[in-house]
């Protein structure tokens, strides 16, 4: 793979796991549907593997490539950014199932 493609494709994994994953939580949210916890909980593993298969290629390409080093250490903080999220998004979730809901 060409270098600019795995930086152009890592920043599009990034976002869009981070979008899915935001409007996984939302629905979840509005929804208190238990289908949509173990839609998420695969949703995880899939993206959080993703993500971690494109930053092991972009520091890959850091080793490799001398002169788009910052691009490169701005994909991978754009990447890292996608993990303190997905814990952030599964600590709320658990507190809100621990949250009785009277409506």
């Amino acid at each position: 793979m060409a270098a600019n493609t795995i930086f152009y494709n890592a920043r599009l994994v990034s976002l869009i796991s981070f979008l899915l994953g935001t409007g996984i939580f939302i629905f979840y949210y509005f929804t208190d549907a238990t289908l949509v916890i173990f839609f998420g909980i695969g949703f995880i593993i899939i993206a959080g593997f993703t993500n971690l298969v494109y930053l092991i290629l972009v520091i890959t390409q850091i080793k490799k490539a001398k002169e788009k080093q910052r691009n490169y250490f701005l994909t991978c903080s754009i990447i890292f950014l996608n993990f303190p999220i997905m814990i952030l998004y599964c600590w709320f979730t658990l507190t809100l199932m621990n949250i009785m809901r009277i409506t």
